[in-house]
């Protein structure tokens, strides 16, 4: 390094702090990247539950619902009607959406990591996460 000029010395030095502040931007883009992906798959699902909870109505018999001309589901629930409005989107942008019991037992819907699932006790106002076969969901 010592019969190296000046300016080359320079231009080295300059060069590896460049490199340096590059790489570094580089990780701290990829971190905050990576935690904006999270939250918007999390505020699209929470969306997407919001839109469907009000396509979703109970009744205790079904003359009081009015089924004629209704493209609408009604399912036995209990003792009454659970009606599921035709406009209850259960699969949008690879969010499925499904009704199920306390227990875990679908109702209405698509559950497509099902057997995974079934540990997973229901948490009121939380969004969980799973892991299987390397994907994240939640």
């Amino acid at each position: 390094m010592k019969q190296l000029c000046i300016r080359t010395k320079i231009t080295l030095w300059f060069s590896t702090i460049l490199i340096i502040v590059v790489a570094l931007t580089y990780l701290v883009i990829l971190s905050v990247s990576g935690q904006i992906i999270q939250k918007t798959i999390r505020d699209n699902l929470i969306l997407a539950v919001e839109n469907n909870v009000d396509e979703i109505e109970y009744f205790t018999s079904v003359a009081s619902a009015d089924i004629d001309e209704s493209l609408d589901y009604y399912i036995h629930y209990g003792d009454g009607y659970v009606q599921v409005d035709d406009d209850f989107l259960d699969k949008v942008n690879q969010i499925y959406t499904s009704l199920c019991q306390s227990d875990g037992s679908l109702v209405y819907g698509v559950n497509p990591i099902a057997r995974e699932t079934a540990t997973l006790d229901f948490l009121d106002s939380e969004v969980q996460t799973i892991t299987v076969n390397g994907t994240l969901y939640f």
